[in-house]
């Protein structure tokens, strides 16, 4: 392990690191290294504990002039900032140690620690559980493949226990980018946040992992941008603290932007409760179980549990090669998604874009690409609004009532009585069919149906009360109703 203070230039400026000639036992000070010019070689690397690392330039002078940090100059790093320079002859328990240890010299000053500065020591390198304090910036080199931390042990890559909200919630404004956190298929989580606000993370990658890629628990106002998390069972994680935990922190206002979710196998996000969860211009691909509608791509319990509104916004994202459910609800009270310019085709496993289970479910799609033969959804024991959709095929179980805002003009003989506001049929040209069934009754919704027939129509399943008598060869409205729970129907003449 080399620990420097100092700054270290882009490749393109310096030379490859010289040979360190005493790993195993580095200067106490700067001044005991010039004083020992005598047993140092010019053009090679010494260290000094605690301050960094020099190559002796050869001038036998006894001083700093001697000396110039790795990268070149004797400039001191920005203040606050700390260095850990990672070698290939660590053990992964040395590797967590270093990092840990420049993250203890951060916390004070709410620092920052940088893996491996210098491009030629980004790689990947063994990692033990690194306890990330987030008051400390922790960042890698380069690009977020540039320094990649990998498992070595069944325990969590990254983990955060202290809390937060109990020491002062508001000072928590740290930072991880440009990491890659590799599980090897050995490493249970990647990175365990807890009780979290004001955070951000940014060309944060995690792969690989046993059970989940990121763990939240009580995190507020925090920012994902190009975030990638694949090959996980579960992507992310998102637990609110209780009382009994002591803390008492929703799980509100997190916003992921540019992110990518992909390959995990259960579900890309599991919440319960919190509200506020907004989707920007990401990708989900892959996730959930061919064939298992226990699986998808989001699950969420306790949605919006104050019944804030909106509690779901996905912006400008596309959903392709999903497997099981796009989105699995229960255990909520009323709340609400919006699906806005977003594209939506998943695999023919797939069996439905919504479960819905005994909650006021709002969801209002605008400009997105349904795939409109797939089934919209299944509510049970809850009631359905959607403005501004197409539905598809919709199944209400036990109590599941739907309401649809827009007035819509459709066609056929299986009459839709979802909409308070009314649909009109077949006013383009008026049908000459003898026999119509409904579907969805929802109370205070009906239906006009334009029609001309030889013979009087029947509404199956419905009650005919009084209206113009039938005319043959001429055309009419017949109007269809939801009145008490029951379906009733009359004529009218145009």
């Amino acid at each position: 392990m080399i620990y420097s203070k100092y700054p270290l230039k882009v490749l393109q400026e310096v030379e490859p690191f010289p040979p360190i000639q005493n790993t195993g036992n580095p200067y106490l000070t700067e001044a005991a290294m010039h004083a020992d010019q005598s047993n140092q070689l010019q053009g090679y690397g010494y260290l000094v504990d605690g301050v960094g690392a020099f190559t002796y330039l050869g001038t036998l002078a006894g001083t700093a002039a001697d000396y110039e940090a790795f990268g070149g100059g004797t400039g001191l790093a920005p203040p606050n900032t700390w260095f850990v320079i990672l070698l290939e002859s660590n053990t992964d328990q040395e590797n967590a140690d270093a990092i840990n240890e420049a993250i203890q010299l951060a916390i004070p000053t709410a620092g920052k620690v940088v893996i491996n500065e210098h491009p030629i020591s980004s790689g990947h390198w063994l990692c033990r559980t690194i306890f990330w304090d987030t008051r400390v910036e922790l960042a890698g080199s380069g690009s977020v493949l540039g320094t990649t931390l990998r498992s070595t042990f069944a325990e969590p890559l990254i983990k955060e226990t202290r809390n937060n909200f109990l020491y002062g919630a508001y000072e928590t404004k740290g930072s991880i980018n440009r990491i890659t956190l590799d599980g090897n298929n050995i490493g249970t989580i990647g990175a365990d946040i807890t009780a979290n606000i004001h955070f951000k993370f940014s060309q944060f990658r995690i792969e690989h992992f046993t059970q989940i890629g990121l763990k939240t628990f009580s995190n507020i106002l925090g920012t994902f941008e190009k975030f990638t998390v694949f090959y996980c069972p579960i992507g992310w994680h998102c637990r609110e603290g209780n009382i009994a935990r002591g803390i008492f922190m929703a799980s509100n206002f997190i916003i992921f932007r540019d992110s990518y979710f992909l390959f995990c196998s259960t579900y890309a996000i599991d919440k319960d409760k919190g509200a506020n969860l907004h989707l920007v211009n990401c990708n989900f691909e892959n996730n959930g179980t061919s064939g298992d509608t226990n699986t998808g791509v989001i699950k969420w319990t306790n949605m919006a549990p104050a019944s804030e509104t909106p509690t779901l916004i996905v912006t400008g994202s596309w959903f392709e090669i999903n497997y099981g459910t796009l989105f699995n609800l229960s255990s909520s009270s009323t709340c609400k998604a919006i699906f806005e310019n977003t594209i939506c085709k998943f695999d023919n496993s797939l069996t439905k874009y919504f479960n819905v289970t005994g909650t006021n479910f709002s969801v209002n799609i605008k400009n997105c690409g349904f795939d409109i033969d797939k089934s919209f959804g299944t509510f049970t024991d809850s009631k359905l609004i959607v403005e501004d959709s197409p539905i598809g095929v919709l199944t209400l179980i036990g109590t599941a009532t739907y309401r649809k805002n827009n007035i819509e003009n459709l066609t056929g003989t299986i009459l839709n009585l979802a909409n308070p506001n009314g649909d009109n049929y077949n006013y383009t040209t008026p049908l000459s069919a003898t026999t119509y069934t409904t579907i969805n009754k929802s109370e205070g919704a009906f239906v006009s149906c334009k029609i001309n027939s030889t013979q009087e129509p029947v509404v199956s399943g419905a009650t005919k009360i009084s209206g113009s008598v039938f005319e043959a060869n001429i055309d009419m409205e017949l109007i269809v109703e939801v009145k008490n729970s029951a379906v009733r129907y009359f004529l009218l003449k145009i």
